[in-house]
């Protein structure tokens, strides 16, 4: 064969593989969220082993370990990120305002070089329409919440992944060594 076929070969190996990570990518992110997850916790694992404690234990205290501090992180993040972002939707025409305040000179003076007028309609309505475009981003982002809460696929894929998770880390960190 030449190094061409083999190209080829590879080339398309490689576009078919990305295709089917892909394609089945909502069934292997929990399998890959818990080995990355076995991967960081396995040294911890391996030094409660060395100090006597059973690979199953201390697999599972670990594991438990982390998910009550990531679930405590996050009952701590989330709330302040929604609200910074409530917070950050609301005062965008303002940052606009601003922004628009700062570039007036070098607008000005691109205005005085090359005659365009720039009006204040422009101002307005660059304003509006970042204020309006925020505005639909908050509502999408309800829109979104509410399609999890209803939405059945969604909502199940996220349980899975819920639920495989932890039990794909347990069984890795349990069998690392073999």
């Amino acid at each position: 064969m030449s190094i061409y076929s083999h190209a080829i070969f590879w080339a398309v190996t490689t576009i078919l593989f990305v295709a089917l990570v892909v394609l089945f990518s909502d069934v292997l992110f929990p399998f890959v969220l818990g080995a990355t997850i076995a991967y960081l916790l396995n040294p911890t694992v391996a030094w409660l082993t060395s100090k006597g404690m059973g690979r199953s234990g201390a697999a599972a205290l670990i594991l438990g370990v982390f998910l009550v501090l990531f679930g405590a992180l996050l009952a701590v993040t989330v709330p302040i990120l929604v609200r910074e972002a409530a917070g950050f939707i609301q005062e965008a025409p303002g940052y606009a305002d601003r922004i628009w305040q700062m570039a007036q000179p070098w607008i000005d003076s691109f205005r005085a070089k090359m005659g365009y007028k720039i009006t204040n309609q422009i101002q307005t309505a660059v304003q509006d329409n970042l204020g309006k475009t925020l505005g639909v981003g908050k509502n999408m982002i309800g829109g979104v919440v509410g399609s999890l809460a209803v939405g059945g696929q969604a909502l199940v894929g996220f349980m899975a992944s819920l639920l495989l998770t932890p039990i794909v880390a347990f069984f890795m960190m349990k069998d690392w060594p073999r």
